[in-house]
């Protein structure tokens, strides 16, 4: 399909040479892209990383300005550069924060489809391309469980104070 991304991964890739090269920790995967997603994806590939010679030379999508591909602390200069220059709007920005943040909203979309709470669990641990044995969902959703426990303490506690007779 036109319209998705697979994720690899490939350990002892005889294509890795980078030192510091991101790990894939997860299983492999194919993921629905918007058509947006689609457009942006499409204009860098064919707009910007086709234009870098090197780039051709390897399967790896994102590259530095001289083609070689991103590394683990590209990355996180990226993020530096973003907080750097922004530091108001993303002064904690981080690759963790935005797994976290992906969770919560991911979390809360579901709830908003209706999915129960074993259909989201499992829709989760196959876009994050984790095992069904990992614990990683439990850790990524307790922001908002905590934040969705708080409304429910929340309502029961003005459901009481209602019922009150003061």
């Amino acid at each position: 399909r036109s319209n998705t991304i697979t994720i690899r991964r490939r350990p002892h890739d005889k294509d890795e040479t980078r030192v510091d090269s991101p790990e894939v920790k997860t299983l492999g995967r194919m993921l629905d892209l918007t058509p947006l997603t689609l457009n942006l994806l499409k204009n860098y590939i064919l707009n910007h990383r086709a234009k870098i010679s090197k780039a051709r030379k390897h399967p790896y999508l994102l590259v530095s300005p001289k083609g070689v591909p991103f590394t683990t602390s590209a990355a996180n200069k990226v993020f530096i550069k973003i907080k750097k220059n922004f530091p108001d709007e993303f002064s904690k920005l981080s690759a963790h924060i935005l797994r976290h943040t992906w969770n919560d909203n991911f979390t809360l979309q579901a709830k908003e489809n209706g999915l129960s709470d074993e259909e989201s669990h499992n829709a989760r641990v196959y876009a994050q391309g984790w095992s069904e044995k990992s614990n990683m969902p439990r850790r990524y959703t307790k922001g908002v469980t905590k934040e969705l426990a708080d409304k429910v303490i929340q309502k029961m506690s003005s459901d009481l104070h209602d019922e009150l007779p003061w």
